[in-house]
């Protein structure tokens, strides 16, 4: 029987999947999780599994994250902003509600138009944040 494109099979195991890990799945708050400095001017929180990264990200007005390929798949969405993004040399201008996917080692880069606010995640895991350095806030730097 199919109800909405979804078999009963399928159902069933979403079902089963759900209830195997609903106590090995933690709820994070990314609102208590201190930010990491990726480059000037964008910084995020991260938390990664076993086999994934997940990280909300906020790119300041202005900052430009240069093309750059990873072997991650990558997805972006964006939360809060414009964001101009290139992939493999098409560049669309993106907005709340727009996402992009990036295959592993295609090129990408960004431009914030505006303060943007984005949840990233990236399989495998990136190894490489775990080891950011903190991120200050400008603010802080002139107390």
């Amino acid at each position: 029987m199919i109800a909405f494109g979804i078999t009963f099979t399928q159902i069933i195991y979403c079902t089963n999947f759900i209830a195997l890990n609903r106590n090995t799945m933690p709820f994070i708050n990314f609102n208590t999780i201190p930010h990491l400095r990726l480059r000037d001017n964008i910084h995020g929180a991260f938390y990664h599994s076993d086999t994934m990264t997940f990280g909300h990200i906020t790119l300041e007005e202005g900052a430009i994250l240069p093309e750059h390929n990873h072997i991650h798949e990558q997805w972006t969405h964006v939360l809060e902003g414009t964001l101009e993004f290139n992939l493999d040399g098409e560049t669309r201008i993106m907005t709340s509600g727009i996402s992009v996917y990036i295959p592993s080692d295609v090129r990408h880069s960004a431009r914030a138009v505006t303060q943007c606010r984005l949840m990233d995640a990236f399989l495998p895991c990136r190894e490489d944040f775990k080891t950011l350095e903190p991120w200050v806030a400008v603010a802080e730097h002139h107390q």
